[in-house]
């Protein structure tokens, strides 16, 4: 899976594999390791679900869908240059190939790297 992250950059994503789609999701989750505690916070936002600000973080509503907003966000973050539209489909699509245990480890991994107000 070689570089698959320029790869990803205009890759369409009904093209993208179950293999694809499950070694981009360990990414997200390598991404999500790499950040610093407060990189992600809880926010309340009117008509949003999540931001990604890269200089300041990305906030996720808590009154949302959390697990695929947390991929959302952290999509935007690797790939910054990808329109919303491939943003929300690969997501979409990724959430159709987790497991039980990536639900928990993503949320794990989420919350050591939450700031707590």
């Amino acid at each position: 899976m070689r570089g698959i992250n320029n790869y990803m950059k205009n890759q369409d994503p009904k093209e993208l594999s179950r293999t694809k789609l499950r070694y981009l999701f360990r990414r997200v989750l390598k991404k999500i390791e790499e950040k610093p505690v407060g990189y992600f916070s809880f926010k309340k936002m009117k008509g949003l679900c999540g931001v990604c600000e890269w200089e300041e973080g990305i906030k996720i509503d808590p009154r949302r869908e959390i697990i695929p907003t947390i991929i959302h966000e952290v999509l935007h973050d690797m790939y910054p240059e990808n329109w919303e539209g491939w943003t929300l489909r690969v997501e979409s699509k990724i959430m159709g190939v987790l497991k039980s245990k990536d639900y928990i480890t993503l949320i794990i991994l989420f919350c050591r790297k939450v700031e707590i107000d």
